[in-house]
């Protein structure tokens, strides 16, 4: 039997925006329907657990991803959500976890010394909305580690308070064919993968968008090594 949640006019009026736009509802298959292994319908959530970071944490994700509490047990576990997911983050404190030893990044940065997930990546429906949430996160006193092109994406990344990273992305293609192709054919020969001549200042690309540059252009990565070289980003 399928399960079902009474909602009243009141409680339902209260979902976090986007919560309702799901992509497809969840279907009911019957066994002989599944043909093949399947493949996820995506990725759901992350669970980050922390120490004494707790509250700085659960501040910094709902900061970044303008991201609203479902519930949970506050200074213990608390769920985040934001968009189309029920929750997408579980903050976990464990008091008695070490803190990530550091060291020098590829890039000459600071990063993780430890072996792990390197990153979790957001993407986002436009350049626009890339540097608008940019601009936000700014203002709330976070900024980036590093911004980069790398031809598949334009990307600006993010260490969270317990130095997990963290990339906010817009593809640099409309359709997921094109980035595909590109990521197969293309960006290993472009230099896309190994090289940070696509690094950009995403103030200087910021006032680039207002002042009417296209943009395709500003998302073109040969292009943007053009604007680069000529200190303009």
């Amino acid at each position: 039997m399928t399960q079902h949640v009474n909602f009243d006019g009141k409680k339902e009026a209260n979902f976090p925006k986007g919560l309702t736009e799901r992509m497809s509802p969840v279907r009911h298959d019957k066994w002989e329907d599944v043909k093949g292994m399947p493949s996820p319908r995506r990725i759901s959530h992350l669970s980050i657990t922390t120490n004494e970071n707790y509250e700085q944490m659960l501040n910094w994700y709902k900061v970044v991803f303008d991201a609203t509490l479902v519930n949970g047990i506050a200074g213990m576990m608390e769920f985040l959500t934001f968009g189309n997911e029920h929750h997408r983050f579980a903050i976990v404190k464990e008091p008695s976890l070490q803190a990530k030893p550091l060291g020098r990044d590829p890039r000459g940065g600071i990063g993780p010394a430890v072996v792990g997930l390197t990153h979790a990546a957001f993407s986002y429906a436009s350049l626009a909305e890339l540097l608008f949430a940019y601009q936000r996160i700014k203002e709330a006193g976070i900024t980036p580690s590093y911004c980069q092109n790398r031809g598949l994406t334009t990307s600006i990344y993010y260490y969270d308070p317990d130095y997990n990273e963290i990339e906010l992305m817009v593809d640099n293609f409309d359709t997921t064919e094109e980035c595909y192709l590109y990521k197969r054919d293309h960006q290993a020969k472009d230099g896309g993968l190994h090289s940070y001549d696509g690094n950009f200042d995403p103030d200087k690309m910021l006032e680039l968008l207002k002042s009417g540059v296209p943009d395709h252009d500003l998302k073109d990565r040969n292009k943007l090594i053009e604007l680069n070289k000529a200190g303009r980003i």
